[in-house]
């Protein structure tokens, strides 16, 4: 249920993007500047949340991160200035940061067998929440309904989730031994979690920049609101159906290369979609952007075994800190030379990738080439 309406609220953000940008008078550089307040937030969380869960339980940590996240959804329906609704989202992401490292960090210390097909089957009701997230958000928009409503409405899921966290009995896990045998100062200079963070960096920057953008580069071409809100429907649609075999076939085939492989079809078609103008392209792109985030788990579970939730507070907000730069980056080279620009640039980011992957490769220990 968390995964779902966690899917649910991030999806809704792309089509809702140009609505806000309407009402506030933004500039893509706004837009730009409102991704990457939403992961500074996220970044925030994800280092709060982890720590919270290791002292409190991850069951009271889950609870106090769906309530943050419901606050904020509730108070989004006050009107305001930019100023206000800059930290409403602020909230709101701390909490969803503070949540998903929590169910993430629990994942990698539960799923320690068959564990590419038993991420893949937790992160596939994300993405099932992407794909009705972003429809619900086309359907109401076409009925021109207030995307402070939208919001609104998914509050209630959280009411929800709130309730059924509280009653599920959550698994004892001692966070205690987290870091032993991995201090701070030896991961940091260990090259695989640099090389790790590279290739987890690049593909969110890929992955996200897809759901973020993808509207607003759309409808630059005159297409409606309804329609550019379908191809990215379609794209999670997609993303949900790639992430319910994609474990399967990497439990058979290695994480690794199906990672690789699905890192390369995935920034060639979106290569192809902007030089050819497919648009369908871009969607049919969700089928192999699906696996990164499993399977980067996956990697890192089976390389760093009972240290990889220690690997992971270190991974993961570094790579939060990576897509809010590249966020800025995106949205002052859109402002500037245009949206087609700015979607070359994410991905000439997919097109790196392969580099790094390489250089990965070449330094794992237990992953299975």
């Amino acid at each position: 249920m968390n995964m779902l309406i966690l899917g649910i609220l991030q999806s809704v953000r792309g089509p809702i993007l140009p609505f806000i940008q309407d009402d506030y008078g933004l500039s893509y550089s706004g837009i730009g500047l409102v991704i990457t307040i939403c992961s500074v937030g996220m970044l925030l969380g994800i280092v709060v949340g982890g720590r919270v869960c290791e002292r409190l339980g991850y069951q009271k940590g889950v609870f106090l991160g769906i309530l943050i996240m419901l606050v904020s959804l509730l108070t989004l329906g006050i009107e305001g200035s930019v100023s206000l609704l800059f930290v409403i989202f602020f909230t709101l992401y701390f909490g969803l940061g503070w949540v998903d490292i929590a169910l993430n960090s629990l994942g990698s210390r539960l799923f320690l067998t068959k564990t590419a097909i038993l991420m893949s089957l937790t992160h596939f009701f994300f993405g099932v929440g992407l794909s009705g997230g972003s429809g619900y958000a086309g359907m109401m928009l076409v009925d021109e309904t207030s995307w402070r409503y939208i919001f609104l409405s998914i509050a209630l899921l959280f009411a929800i989730s709130l309730l059924l966290t509280f009653l599920t009995k959550f698994p004892v896990v001692n966070g205690a031994n987290e870091n032993q045998g991995m201090p701070f100062a030896t991961a940091i200079r260990d090259s695989r979690i640099w090389l790790f963070l590279a290739v987890l960096g690049l593909a969110t920057v890929f992955d996200l920049g897809i759901a973020n953008w993808l509207v607003i580069y759309l409808r630059g071409q005159a297409m409606s609101a309804s329609a550019s809100a379908s191809f990215l429907s379609l794209y999670f649609i997609l993303f949900a159906v790639g992430r319910l075999v994609g474990g399967v076939v990497a439990e058979k085939v290695g994480y690794l290369r199906v990672f690789s492989g699905c890192v390369v079809a995935s920034g060639l078609l979106f290569m192809l979609g902007i030089i050819t103008g497919v648009n369908l392209l871009f969607a049919v792109t969700g089928l192999f952007t699906s696996v990164f985030f499993p399977l980067f788990l996956a990697l890192i579970v089976q390389e760093f075994e009972g240290h990889a939730p220690a690997v992971l507070n270190i991974v993961l907000p570094l790579n939060s800190i990576i897509f809010m730069t590249s966020s800025l980056i995106l949205g002052a080279m859109m402002e500037r030379f245009g949206v087609r620009y700015g979607f070359y640039m994410i991905g000439l980011f997919m097109l790196v990738a392969p580099m790094f992957i390489w250089l990965l490769k070449k330094k794992l220990h237990l992953v299975k080439r």
